[in-house]
């Protein structure tokens, strides 16, 4: 599962829900069931709003259990970096 801190900083920032829709060009009920936690964004979806909120995703989504953060490093470990030189 993923939780969010989507509507903590957008009501931080004295933001509606309309505005941030507005703002990020996603309907409103897309808003709410985000911050509801019934929507999980896909990466474009999340990257508007941490765009709009001005925050890294990383500090708006995150893992909520132990399976969710174990398969998240899998990937990570499974991924070559590569450095150009």
């Amino acid at each position: 599962m993923l939780g969010n801190r989507v509507k903590e900083i957008r009501n931080r920032r004295g933001m509606s829900i309309s505005e941030l829709a507005r703002r990020t060009n996603l309907s409103r009920m897309t808003i709410i069931n985000v911050e509801e936690g019934k929507l999980i964004p896909n990466m474009k979806t999340a990257y508007l709003i941490s765009k709009e909120l001005e925050r890294n995703w990383e500090e708006i989504f995150y893992p909520t259990n132990i399976d969710t953060v174990i398969e998240s490093n899998k990937i990570f470990d499974n991924r070559k970096w590569k450095s150009e030189d």
